[in-house]
């Protein structure tokens, strides 16, 4: 069995740039990879890792200090290099595309409709590659108001799904206690604010753990093909 954790960047009237990401890995190497992952929150008394109150240095993570900060980036971020989970994920410019509510009122329902179908299109990708694909299962982080889009999404994609496999309906679980989505949740964070930080500087570039997701990504399709030889 797969799983395959989803989180956003956040939708806010003041972000120019826009993503959805998933972390894909077997349920064996979320059982590793999410124990180590509470070690690292528990050895820095963190309650969870929320990269807009991480940033932010707000609600758990108010008056940390930065090498209490960078110290629990680096121990997450070795969780996940512990085993082969697969990062995917789209990014947009969120100006490019409005709709409206009912109302009338602008509201960015666009960049998440299509930034989560393209992250589930390389989602399945991934599927298609492993034998051990199975039952997929997909879990976004607890969403309210858009949650009816992101399941017809998700409901569309199950028409066609990976060879030899069965995706099941759309779940949704709190990214507070779930190592997956928290990861999800970074990598998403990480690629908008790349992208608005290429805007203001073209030679602009990727913040450090940005630059390891990039590594993981590498990594991950390193041990397939030797899983393949």
């Amino acid at each position: 069995m797969l799983i395959a954790y989803f989180d956003e960047s956040g939708l806010s009237e003041r972000d120019d740039f826009f993503s959805v990401a998933a972390m894909v890995g077997s349920v064996e190497d979320w059982e590793v990879v999410d124990e180590k992952f509470r070690a690292a929150l528990s050895k820095h008394g963190a309650p969870y890792l929320h990269m807009r109150e991480f940033a932010h240095r707000i609600e758990g993570f108010k008056r940390w200090d930065e090498p209490r900060r960078k110290a629990l980036m680096r121990d997450c971020l070795d969780a996940l290099h512990s085993r082969p989970i697969a990062p995917v994920a789209t990014a947009m410019d969120s100006m490019s595309e409005r709709w409206q509510d009912k109302q009338g009122r602008d509201v960015k329902i666009g960049p998440l409709f299509r930034c989560f179908a393209e992250t589930l299109s390389g989602f399945k990708l991934v599927a298609e590659k492993r034998t051990d694909a199975g039952v997929i299962r997909s879990v976004y982080s607890q969403q309210d108001e858009f949650k009816h889009i992101l399941k017809h999404v998700h409901q569309t994609s199950r028409q066609n799904p990976p060879v030899n496999t069965r995706m099941e309906p759309l779940e949704f679980a709190d990214m507070r206690h779930v190592p997956g989505l928290q990861l999800a949740d970074l990598l998403a964070y990480e690629l908008r604010h790349f992208y608005h930080r290429r805007r203001k500087a073209a030679d602009a570039t990727p913040r450090i753990p940005l630059q390891e997701l990039h590594m993981q990504y590498v990594q991950y399709y390193h041990s397939r093909i030797s899983l393949l030889k």
